[in-house]
């Protein structure tokens, strides 16, 4: 095997088979959220709010699109399309990604009670401060409850993202009942997205316009078996274009919509992924793994990024003055890094696994017909 997996047969895509290299462009986008953590913690590092465009909230659509794609396909392969098989997903649904939600909160706000523990703060952003302050304002049975209801998100803020994924998994199922071989119902919701999805001023509404990421990847689904697979070198030049005009559109006014046909087109080409080389590093073990752990790893890498710099703070005061400040981003990056995947992989071990397979096991149990 020389350190990585076989490459994926083309005919995968087509038969609704599991897409590995799928899981390494999820983990991919989880090291972006949390590069864009590190870097936007510290002051003076240049063009930081592209890089936090780019890193950040297009590492999130592009999550939204993955989830919405692999949905679908799921759905598809269980052969549970209709009314009746709805119930049964809710329930493997809410169990695939609530409790891990859950034990996140927890070992945030475990992991928040030594923020008390920093002396200073001077080096940090605005945002950074903001987020410290906001852990540590958590108080109270009811403020704990209250994020773990995730209606309040002071202890892990990132986790706004699980109530757009929670609202876009309940929708996908609905989606999928409308007939696909009539363009027209598939048009009008559409245009109701894009009707709700901005407001009077012309910016895009920040509950609502996430959610068209999730119906750009059930589009893409309807699609992908009617794509036809582009040559090597098409794929790499259409690739190229469509990186280029995904830094455009950031570096021109950046919104959810633009960004999820955008990456969305490019999602459509990275699927069946015809090219070798790319397709090899896709499909590495350590990018495979980290894949695996992706989920995971999103929920609690903020928290640990702050517990980072506490360490660096109590044990190393003398590396925060480090200049240029990029440097010590990258290095409060790596760490958080070497914090977080082992922490991850406990998690999918013990919370994600046994968790998604009792939602399977309750849903056999309840719904067996679906």
């Amino acid at each position: 095997m020389n350190g990585v997996f076989p490459v994926r047969s083309p005919d995968v895509t087509k038969s609704g088979g599991r897409i590995g290299h799928l899981d390494a462009l999820r983990g991919i986008a989880a090291l972006g959220v949390c590069l864009h953590h590190a870097l936007y913690s510290f002051h003076g590092i240049p063009q930081n709010e592209y890089i936090y465009r780019m890193a950040g909230e297009s590492a999130v659509v592009f999550f939204f699109l993955l989830s919405s794609f692999v949905l679908c396909r799921s759905i598809d392969r269980g052969g549970s399309t209709g009314v009746s098989g709805i119930p049964a997903y809710y329930v493997k649904r809410f169990f695939r990604i609530y409790p891990a939600v859950l034990v996140a909160v927890v070992l945030a706000a475990l992991v928040a009670l030594f923020y008390l523990e920093i002396p200073d703060l001077g080096n940090a952003t605005a945002w950074f401060r903001e987020q410290v302050a906001k852990a540590r304002s958590v108080t109270g049975l009811r403020a704990y409850v209250m994020n773990a209801l995730l209606l309040d998100r002071r202890l892990d803020p990132p986790l706004w993202t699980i109530i757009i994924e929670l609202i876009g998994s309940f929708i996908l199922p609905w989606l999928m009942l409308l007939p696909r071989r009539r363009p027209l119902p598939i048009l009008a919701v559409t245009a109701l997205f894009l009707c709700f999805a901005y407001r009077a001023d012309g910016s895009t509404r920040y509950w609502l316009a996430p959610l068209f990421a999730f119906y750009i990847g059930y589009l893409i689904h309807l699609a992908e078996p009617y794509f036809r697979v582009p040559a090597e070198g098409k794929t790499k030049l259409l690739l190229a274009l469509g990186i280029a005009l995904w830094l455009f559109s950031i570096r021109h006014g950046f919104n959810y919509i633009t960004e999820s046909i955008i990456l969305g087109a490019i999602l459509l080409l990275l699927i069946p992924c015809n090219w070798p080389g790319l397709l090899t590093l896709l499909n590495s073990r350590p990018l495979h793994l980290l894949g695996m752990i992706s989920f995971s790893f999103y929920l609690i890498n903020l928290p640990l990024l702050l517990l980072s710099y506490v360490m660096l703070e109590l044990l190393m005061p003398k590396l925060l003055v480090i200049q240029p400040p990029i440097l010590l981003a990258l290095m409060l990056f790596f760490l958080s890094i070497v914090v977080t995947v082992p922490i991850a992989m406990l998690f999918r071990r013990f919370v994600e696994l046994p968790f998604n397979s009792l939602g399977h096991l309750l849903a056999r149990r309840f719904f067996p017909a679906s």
